[in-house]
Parts: structure tokens; C-alpha cells; sequence
């Protein structure tokens, strides 16, 4: 017998978790197509209601992607999609700005490490290069803190690892919101050479990785973001 009516949100938890379990040992990989709501009703022994909530629970949490007339598919981009319910995850956990910022320390410190152990590429180093650069010789504050942003962004991606990245985003797009006007303040400043410092602090880290050396590039990651005060 299906389950029905009052126990329709218990209900539906159950195709999520099937989802998630076959997504887990490689049964559902992405872009294969989930069946039709009505086999997946005779599947589970849950009713139509409850299979309808929980496919739309998985496409807000970006595991699947509907295509009208076509059917309900695995996404191809779950990583990318993990960063906004795991951003939201941390603010609804009341996490203090210390929090984020430690965990943003050990991210970024980790992939520094990683990048000046293995070798960086010489046109990533020159990427970092120029949007020091770019803002050094930002014209608002809004374009210092995208070069900014821009700037640790770059370094997490070249240590090649993508789930690294999602965290990082989520952390960064928290990190803004808890922090606001205190973290602008405090890294870029509000005397004429904040930035600078900024600036060769930057300088600093791609010297480091430019040279191989692991722990100069850790310790000045670890200095560059402690500089925050909140």
C-alpha cells in the first residue's frame, strides 16, 4: 500500500534518499534520466504527491533538472549546484564570522601548500600577476574587492581540486554576508594605503609559490588573512 496524505513530506524524504543512495554507489551517474513518477511510485510504494515533492526537493538542492515533456535527469553540475544549500547550511547554523574565517584560513593555506609542493604553471602565476594588478589599480571599492576575490578564487582553483572549490565558494559567499561593511573596512581599509598592503601581501604569496617554497606560501596565506579584524 502507498503512503498518503498527512505523511507526505515524511514521504517524499524516501526518493531522496533512494536518489541519493544510488548517486552515492554509481547506480545514477550524471545525465541519466530518473524514471517516470509512476514507476518510481511502484518502486518506493509511495504516491504521487509524495514523489512530486521530493523530485522538487532535489532540483532545488540541484542533484536533478527537469526538462518539460522529457523527463527528470541527474545534473551534470552537482558540485556548482552544492555551494548555495552549503553556504545556507552555515549561516542558518549561526556560524560567527571567526568561524568562517578559520575555515577560509585552512582552505586557502591547504591549497597554497599544494600548489607550491607540486609547481605552479607559469601562466597561472602570471594570472595572478595581473589581477593583482587589476586591483591595485581598481578605480571603486567594488572593483578592488572583485579583484580581490578574483585573487583567491584563482588560487583555489589551481590546486585542481573541485570540491575544494565549492566549499571555498560557499565560505566566501558567507563570509560576506556575516561579515559586511567590518571585513571592508578591515582588509581594504580606509586609509590611502590598505590596499597596498593588500597588494604585497599578494605579492608575497605568488613570490612563494613562484619559488616552490610550501611553507613561506602557507605562512604568508595564513598572515594575509589573519590581517582581517573581526
Amino acid at each position: 500500500r502507498k503512503m498518503e496524505g498527512k505523511d507526505t513530506g515524511r514521504t517524499s524524504q524516501i526518493i531522496i534518499d533512494d536518489v541519493s543512495n544510488k548517486i552515492m554507489s554509481n547506480r545514477l551517474k550524471p545525465g541519466d534520466k530518473l524514471p517516470p513518477e509512476r514507476e518510481l511510485m511502484e518502486e518506493l510504494k509511495i504516491g504521487r504527491p509524495a514523489i512530486r515533492e521530493g523530485l522538487r526537493a532535489l532540483e532545488i538542492m540541484g542533484i536533478i533538472e527537469s526538462k518539460h515533456g522529457v523527463g527528470n535527469f541527474i545534473t551534470n553540475n552537482v558540485i556548482d549546484n552544492f555551494s548555495q544549500p552549503f553556504a545556507l547550511s552555515i549561516h542558518m547554523d549561526n556560524s560567527t564570522p571567526y568561524d568562517v574565517v578559520n575555515m577560509r584560513l585552512c582552505l586557502e593555506s591547504f591549497a597554497v601548500k599544494e600548489i607550491a609542493s607540486t609547481g605552479a604553471k607559469d601562466v597561472d602565476i602570471e594570472k595572478l600577476k595581473r589581477i593583482n594588478e587589476d586591483m591595485i589599480s581598481g578605480n571603486s571599492i567594488d572593483a578592488i574587492i572583485e579583484s580581490d576575490f578574483r585573487f583567491h578564487t584563482e588560487i583555489i582553483r589551481m590546486a585542481g581540486n573541485s570540491l575544494l572549490s565549492a566549499v571555498h565558494k560557499s565560505v566566501s559567499r558567507v563570509m560576506i554576508k556575516l561579515t559586511g561593511k567590518a571585513v571592508v573596512d578591515a582588509q581594504l581599509g580606509k586609509n590611502s594605503d590598505s590596499v597596498e598592503n593588500i597588494y604585497r601581501e599578494h605579492k608575497r604569496i605568488i613570490d612563494a609559490i613562484s619559488e616552490k617554497n610550501s611553507e613561506e606560501a602557507e605562512k604568508a596565506v595564513w598572515e594575509h588573512l589573519s590581517n582581517i579584524g573581526i
